[in-house]
């Protein structure tokens, strides 16, 4: 009896362990997706770069009139889809002003559980690979485009 009351202890111990580790990390079903993700890294890309012209002198432009598009994934191949991580990877795609031409940009993304993101710059050098650029009035400023934040929903 004494060692059927130690193996049901172990047994309740090894359940509460088993449903700690999942809430802790996260192994219900995750709403970090890249259909959620996609519309928010575009949308703040194309006010930050309306953002970017604007600090070099550029006229104004709706930021909807570079129809930005972005398509995030996973970095490595074994990870799912979806859930928080430091292996994203965001490519946008958007009409550039006046030439009517498309430009890409790639972003390195870290993504917390609670849907908060870090997109950080890898290029092309000229839009977000460098951390500073020249103003029209000739000041030094934080390039926009370099690394920016935001979240997406995740309720």
């Amino acid at each position: 009896m004494f060692r059927g009351r130690i193996a049901l202890r172990a047994v309740a111990v090894g359940l509460a362990l088993g449903a700690l580790a999942c809430t802790a990390t996260g192994c219900s079903t995750t709403t970090i997706t890249s259909a959620r993700l996609n519309p928010a890294i575009q949308s703040t890309f194309a006010n930050l770069y309306v953002l970017r012209l604007a600090k070099l002198g550029q006229p104004a432009v709706p930021a909807a009139s570079f129809a930005a598009r972005a398509s995030c994934g996973r970095d490595a191949a074994n990870r799912p889809g979806s859930g928080a991580g430091d292996d994203w990877i965001c490519n946008i795609v958007w009409r550039t002003a006046g030439l009517g031409t498309t430009a890409t940009a790639i972003y390195d993304l870290e993504v917390q559980t609670d849907g908060c993101y870090t997109a950080d710059g890898d290029g092309p050098q000229e839009i977000n690979g460098l951390r500073t650029m020249v103003t029209i009035d000739g000041d030094t400023v934080t390039n926009p485009l370099w690394q920016f934040n935001g979240c997406i929903e995740v309720t």
